[in-house]
């Protein structure tokens, strides 16, 4: 006659995969405020022209040495969206070199995109200039911190 087989002794998981999990879930949070936290602070906007301007990096959440993708964000005083605009970023480190000139594409309601190109850290200098038809052009001036 044949034993039935014991039943298997249910254990919690053992301390090692406790630590990996506490590791795993303390990096998470750290990867989550480094780089996502940055990326949810409301974008700097400037008012003019009856427009809110805002310019922003958009992957990176800071701006870093090398290619950055950028946004403008135009809308008027009501909070609409303004896309018959051509708008072009113009940027330099502080006046201590050549600016660099670069279009923007429109991206619809209100958005244009355009790639910044930073070859070193420190602090530079942004302008925003907005033209639309049968208006005045507007331009407002952006501090940016390159890491």
């Amino acid at each position: 006659m044949r034993q039935a087989p014991k039943p298997l002794k249910r254990r919690g998981p053992s301390r090692g995969a406790l630590v990996g999990l506490t590791v795993a879930a303390v990096a998470g949070v750290w990867l989550f405020y480094v780089f996502l936290g940055e990326l949810m602070l409301p974008p700097p906007t400037q008012r003019a022209g009856g427009l809110d301007i805002s310019l922003y990096s958009t992957l990176t959440g800071r701006p870093r040495v090398g290619a950055n993708q950028f946004e403008v964000r135009l809308r008027d005083t009501q909070g609409r969206p303004v896309s018959q605009a051509a708008v072009e970023v113009i940027y330099d480190m502080g006046g201590t070199g050549p600016r660099s000139r670069m279009p923007t594409r429109p991206e619809g309601y209100g958005l244009f995109s355009t790639m910044l190109s930073f070859p070193m850290p420190g602090n530079w200098n942004a302008e925003v200039v907005v033209r639309r038809p049968g208006l005045p052009d507007v331009q407002v001036p952006f501090s940016l911190r390159v890491d």
